[in-house]
């Protein structure tokens, strides 16, 4: 079941992200996510109105769910706002919710809950053809145990992929 979802990540990784750009639009694509503890990929989809961007994303990471058989899913929900967007070049600023929980270990069922808020910029350049970057910077809490509560800060780097219709 895991290759399956690896292959449909990878398949939805190199095709089309579909994106109309009228004053309020629907998005569909994929990303690939450089984090301290994994790399992700994921499936998402935007909503655009005027300069207004909001999205949701579904990540699995890549080390944990198919190379060590735990699965690491996390779910993203974000903000973004066109700063400037003359074709080809595009800004956006960005605020990041995300959550995520992984079994540590198949023996002992342990499971760490991670809550992310980040904020973040993408960069972005082509017409028809999009390749955008986005780099995020903001605090993790963890959790590991049922009255341990850990902060730290984190960062990420995203890469996206969008191919417009239009």
């Amino acid at each position: 079941m895991r290759w399956i979802l690896l292959s449909f990540l990878v398949y939805i990784s190199s095709c089309v992200q579909a994106q109309i750009f009228t004053d309020s639009t629907w998005a569909y694509g994929a990303v690939f996510q450089y984090h301290p503890y994994d790399f992700f990929m994921g499936v998402g989809m935007q909503k655009s109105i005027s300069k207004h961007r909001l999205s949701t994303q579904f990540y699995a990471g890549v080390n944990r769910t198919f190379f060590q058989q735990r699965f690491y899913p996390k779910l993203d929900l974000h903000y973004g706002f066109d700063l400037f967007d003359k074709t080809p070049f595009r800004v956006l600023p960005e605020l990041h919710i995300t959550g995520s929980i992984l079994d540590i270990s198949a023996k002992s069922k342990q499971i760490a809950c991670y809550i992310e808020t980040t904020a973040g910029l993408t960069i972005g350049v082509g017409r028809k053809n999009q390749w955008l970057l986005n780099a995020q910077f903001g605090p993790m809490w963890s959790r590991y145990q049922a009255n341990q509560i850990n902060l730290s800060w984190n960062f990420l780097y995203e890469i996206r992929y969008v191919h417009r219709l239009n």
